[in-house]
């Protein structure tokens, strides 16, 4: 019995991490947009390039500033994006779509 419960929440963390992974091509999709939107891609893209230091420092300042950036951004953004930051593959499925982006404009 123990087993069959275990392979359900095995099921359960699959679906959690499919959501999550949704979640996560859908803000990084919105916040490509934002960007364009405002015309920041190119710098933007050099910060994102530069690397990972440059990622935790971003990432971790977002966390310290989330109490008083979430007077001005919903905090599930601030969260978000410093997500975004943490994990390459999210930083990089970012930068593909900001070039993609630029291609489409020119």
């Amino acid at each position: 019995m123990r087993h069959a419960s275990s392979a359900g929440h095995g099921k359960n963390n699959r679906k959690m991490e499919e959501l999550q992974a949704q979640e996560a091509v859908e803000f990084i999709e919105e916040l490509a947009t934002a960007v364009r939107r405002r015309g920041w891609q190119t710098p933007v893209t050099i910060l994102l390039e530069i690397g990972p230091p440059l990622h935790f420092l971003g990432e971790q300042a977002l966390w310290l500033a989330q109490p008083a950036l979430s007077l001005f951004i919903p905090s599930h953004l601030v969260r978000q994006l410093a997500q975004v930051l943490a994990e390459p593959t999210a930083v990089h499925a970012l930068i593909g779509r900001l070039n993609t982006e630029k291609a489409e404009q020119a």
